[in-house]
């Protein structure tokens, strides 16, 4: 490692001990400190005494025997107040924080050896924030992206030339600073907009350390509600939205918006409120990279339903990426990116599943961005089994579900022959009579090895097999008395079978539909693997 690696790691492991916030203060006045001779207001400012900044103030209180550094920080930040329109948040978080001094006042002297280096100062920012997400993910997990995600998003976004960059819900500002920092060469002025206190502080102190800014507007305040930036228009624009955002308005109906456009998004969902929120922020040239879960592809809420396939046949939407799951912290809700791009309307969408792992990199991926980059360039893509370009009349027959998988080529399933299988079975037979069985066992399962497999043995449709049906789905007059099914929560929290079960039909031998021996039981559920299985061997 270089000194750089060095002195972020050293801070990093010292760091884990201290509280994050005191931890962000620090870097804070240590920058402006650093920084005060390029910039005017902080010079004239920070010249309260002498040659004295705050940040020689907390210096001195480690040769101090009796010195407290908790108080120097809170005092350097008050300094600050005039020139900071987030220090209240700052000094309300100071005075709930605590800890070792001594560790403190190390990493006070780290932070003091490394000079100048703002680099230093803004990467160990990031790195405290995800470690600060990690161990409350329910506090901060709601305003932080990865940045190998963001990086990412930037790509697809395809910055093109000088402009405004806006993210609706902008958290700790990684997206801002991942699309300036991509692109330094281009004169990009930040928006956004945050919903508390906190992340309106982090957002900027973010920025600040890499020496950008960014219009937050006036207050933090809930977006959807709320709009800061109303009536302008953005070049560019990325978020990552809260999930499935429910109950994001009061009882009654909402209030008329232009924003609502293609309908007023249900009050249980605030997905499509996210979606028609930054379509009304485009400019006629804009484009947005937006990350929802997959729920809005497939959803069939009449609501929301209309609204996906009024946007969809006005152009907005130029390809839709579905990706991997555990991409965020606290969350493993398996997520999509939409790709809004009116400029380059035309009558076909871009599909595209990177579900897989060797599909989708995000700390190295380019060829999704090749691809899109081709696209937009008007190459013709073949269908394969991880992308497609679909014209909207497919899309209709599917009613609208934006769904990659639907549309790509089915991958193709190995399957071993019979004679594999069977040489598989005879191992498998060997190894087990191996074992401490009964002989009469071993003699049974010496009999199933050594059958012959028949000749006229053919592969046949499941249905040429069964008699397959929906049995839920059945109707009423096919079951007799009670429920006609046992619900998962039912089974899962019983080691045993119960006596009684909360959900149960009753039937007699004459009745049509009940469990037989040998009956297969197939069935789709959120459930987890082990909980899946559970139920079936049930």
């Amino acid at each position: 490692m270089n000194d750089r690696q060095h002195a972020i790691t050293d801070m990093l492991k010292l760091a884990s001990d201290i509280d994050p916030d005191v931890l962000n203060c620090l870097l804070l006045i240590k920058y402006i400190c650093t920084t005060s001779n390029e910039e005017p207001c902080w010079n004239t400012m920070l010249k309260y005494h002498a040659e004295k900044t705050p940040w020689d103030m907390i210096v001195q209180e480690l040769n101090k025997t009796d010195g407290d550094i908790f108080s120097a920080i809170s005092t350097a930040i008050e300094k600050l107040t005039p020139n900071l329109s987030f220090s209240e948040n700052v000094l309300e978080h100071l005075c709930h924080a605590g800890g070792d001094e001594h560790l403190l006042g190390d990493y006070v002297r780290l932070l003091s050896d490394i000079s100048a280096d703002i680099d230093i100062l803004s990467s160990v920012f990031e790195k405290n924030l995800s470690r600060k997400v990690w161990k409350s993910p329910s506090r901060s997990g709601d305003f932080y992206t990865p940045m190998q995600v963001v990086r990412w998003m930037v790509e697809l976004l395809g910055i093109e030339t000088d402009g405004t960059v806006y993210d609706p819900c902008c958290g700790s500002g990684a997206m801002l600073c991942g699309a300036i920092l991509a692109h330094s060469d281009k004169k990009l002025q930040l928006y956004g907009q945050t919903l508390d206190q906190e992340s309106f502080s982090i957002c900027q102190m973010n920025l600040m350390l890499r020496r950008f800014s960014v219009d937050l507007g006036k207050h933090p305040a809930n977006t959807l509600l709320e709009d800061l930036h109303m009536n302008q228009q953005f070049d560019y624009i990325l978020s990552n939205p809260p999930f499935n955002f429910s109950d994001w308005y009061e009882e009654g109906p909402l209030n008329l918006d232009a924003r609502w456009k293609y309908g007023c998004p249900p009050r249980k969902n605030a997905n499509f409120a996210w979606i028609q929120h930054i379509i009304s922020h485009l400019s006629s040239n804009g484009r947005a990279v937006v990350l929802l879960p997959n729920g809005t592809l497939t959803t069939h809420n009449r609501t929301e339903c209309e609204i996906r396939q009024r946007i969809l046949h006005d152009g907005w939407i130029e390809a839709i990426i579905t990706l991997p799951q555990g991409l965020f912290y606290g969350t493993r809700v398996p997520c999509c990116a939409w790709i809004i791009n009116q400029a380059a309307a035309r009558d076909r969408v871009l599909f595209v599943d990177a579900r897989q792992p060797d599909i989708f990199h995000p700390e190295d991926d380019r060829e999704i961005s090749n691809l899109l980059y081709r696209y937009r360039n008007g190459e013709r893509l073949e269908t394969t089994e991880w992308y497609a370009v679909v014209p909207y009349t497919k899309i209709a027959q599917m009613n609208e579900i934006l769904s990659p998988n639907l549309y790509t080529c089915p991958k193709e399933l190995s399957v071993p022959s019979l004679e594999d299988l069977s040489a598989e079975f005879n191992a498998l037979a060997d190894t087990l009579c191996s074992k401490t069985l009964p002989s009469s066992l071993c003699k049974d399962i010496q009999k199933w090895k050594t059958q012959i497999i028949p000749a006229d043995w053919n592969e046949v449709y499941l249905s040429e097999q069964y008699h397959i049906f929906g049995g839920v789905c059945a109707k009423k007059d096919a079951f007799g008395q009670g429920s006609p099914m046992v619900d998962v929560r039912t089974v899962i929290h019983n080691i045993f079978l119960p006596d009684t079960f909360s959900s149960r039909v009753e039937l007699s031998d004459a009745e049509k539909y009940y469990i037989r021996y040998g009956d297969v039981l197939l069935n789709r559920t959120s459930e987890t693997t082990d909980e899946l299985a559970c139920c079936s061997w049930h």
